[in-house]
């Protein structure tokens, strides 16, 4: 939910955006090359100044381009029988990316730079979703068909700003067809596999990383679940009066009514929806039950925490047991 001070400057609610000297921004390119003129450091500029790199940067924000409109035909345009067009078009693009990754022998980055640059950052969240559609839509493991994508990407996942930011495959994958509109899936098995693996019906604690279809980065391997448990827990518990005022939206009044004649809106998605009051503290109990089983790796610990707080809610909560 937004506050009515970011809609007064921002009416369509866009993200991101950001304000400098009395004007707002919401286009991403716009806004990081605003930020690099305003708050410019010659010795590590984010867009090479002039000469040759700078045109070479030019290009590759144009490749950018063509990749994300080869990723968008893939994923929206039905697949005609005898013909691969738009998946040939893809994994040309993809080739035509890891060609330039490679012309840089200096650094893992797309320039020459020691660090991050605009064009990898404009590549970088067209990237993420790439990786996370094509497997879950097309079943292409994108990081095994383009490896010349991995040392790229592994310079990304070892910066913690990046991985703060960094979206999960569930997430990216509903978003699409709210802001595109109908996928055209693929059957073939590892597509369906990879669909019931992201499902969150389908996820038991603790994760396997043998059986995550999302690739775990080195640190995440190297990190004890226990503390991957700890990090969930807090983030659940500093937050959890809001968490649970927003899950009872989905049994609030008139929950779907948001996206009827739209089958791309999704019904719990609704920024209308209203909080059903009667079933806030009950789920309150039970996610501050899930964080210390989390906190604990306890399971029974949350299950009785979870069976007192539906019986202490009582028949008016709606909850089952």
């Amino acid at each position: 939910e937004k506050s009515d001070s970011f809609t007064d400057k921002v009416p369509q609610r866009l993200l991101p955006a950001v304000e400098i000297d009395g004007q707002v921004i919401t286009d991403s390119l716009e806004i990081m090359f605003t930020l690099d003129r305003t708050f410019s450091d010659p010795d590590e500029p984010l867009f090479p100044p002039a000469g040759p790199e700078r045109n070479r940067a030019t290009m590759l924000l144009e490749l950018e381009r063509a990749v994300h409109g080869a990723w968008c035909n893939y994923l929206l345009r039905p697949e005609q029988p005898f013909e691969k067009r738009d998946a040939n078009d893809f994994d040309a693009a993809m080739r035509q990316v890891e060609t330039e990754l490679a012309v840089n022998e200096e650094t893992d980055w797309f320039l020459s730079y020691e660090y991050p640059s605009i064009v990898d950052f404009q590549f970088i969240s067209l990237i993420e979703r790439i990786v996370a559609t094509i497997h879950y839509f097309k079943g292409i493991d994108v990081r095994e068909v383009y490896p010349g994508l991995d040392p790229w990407l592994d310079a990304f996942e070892r910066l913690p700003y990046y991985m703060a930011t960094k979206g999960d495959y569930y997430t990216h994958c509903m978003a699409i067809p709210a802001q595109y509109g109908k996928v055209y899936s693929s059957n073939v098995f590892p597509a369906k596999r990879a669909r019931t693996q992201v499902n969150p019906t389908m996820l038991r604690l603790p994760i396997k990383q043998y059986a995550d279809v999302e690739q775990w980065t080195d640190m995440e391997c190297e990190t004890p679940i226990e503390d991957h448990s700890v990090e969930a827990a807090w983030g659940l518990v500093r937050n959890h009066k809001a968490i649970a005022r927003y899950g009872c939206r989905a049994a609030g009044g008139d929950v779907g009514a948001w996206s009827l004649g739209d089958p791309w809106r999704s019904p719990l998605a609704d920024p209308e929806a209203a909080t059903n009051e009667n079933l806030v503290e009950a789920v309150d109990v039970l996610l501050l039950a899930v964080a210390a089983a989390l906190f604990h790796q306890d399971v029974e610990l949350a299950t009785a925490q979870a069976r007192e707080a539906v019986a202490a809610a009582g028949p008016e909560s709606r909850i089952g047991s």
